[in-house]
């Protein structure tokens, strides 16, 4: 009995390390295709415009370095912006 409450227990402590990891790499891409995106637009107009300042702030945001910690619902919102700032630059790319 105590061995399978020991199971259960390093096999929830296991979860939940592989989905911060996960949430961790994640941010980590979010970030750096956003930066890259980001410093694409700069350096096209050689100056800071809307789509260089939108993806810089994103890849601010997403930053695994330093998280921002915000509410479940409010992160709720900057992903699904994030991802209509990203279908828009996949979008306008492929035109």
């Amino acid at each position: 009995m105590i061995y399978m409450r020991n199971i259960t227990i390093t096999t929830a402590k296991s979860a939940t390390y592989l989905e911060n990891v996960g949430y961790t790499f994640l941010r980590l891409v979010v970030m750096l295709g956003a930066a890259a995106i980001a410093w694409q637009a700069y350096q096209q107009k050689q100056s800071a415009n809307a789509e260089a300042i939108s993806f810089g702030l994103l890849a601010l945001l997403f930053n695994p370095i330093i998280p921002v910690h915000l509410t479940r619902e409010l992160w709720m919102f900057i992903d699904l912006g994030a991802a209509a700032l990203f279908a828009t630059k996949w979008y306008r790319s492929a035109e």
